[in-house]
């Protein structure tokens, strides 16, 4: 089992606007600026999408039976209408 975090970076843009976190379409939460969720992950490829109402975003993460953590960093980059999500950085521990 891996650790899989997801934080939202804590930026003054669209600091009001959630985003929904999913890994393989289950709902973890919906983060504002600065939260962040964990779930467990067994062996295998994952899906975690990050969703806001203008746009999806979604990342595959990879756990082998040598991963421990999966840290994913976010921040919202303007969008048309509402915020869009972008993946700052992805790291394997």
């Amino acid at each position: 089992m891996a650790v899989l975090t997801v934080s939202r970076l804590k930026k003054m843009f669209g600091f009001a606007i959630k985003v929904k976190i999913l890994v393989d379409d289950e709902e973890l939460g919906k983060l504002g600026a600065g939260d962040s969720v964990t779930k467990e992950l067994g062996i295998g490829t994952h899906k975690v999408s990050l969703k806001t109402a203008e746009t999806v975003v979604d990342q595959e993460v990879n756990i082998t039976d040598t991963t421990k953590t999966v840290d994913i960093s976010f921040k919202l980059k303007l969008g048309l209408v509402v915020g869009a999500p972008q993946i700052v950085d992805v790291k394997y521990n």
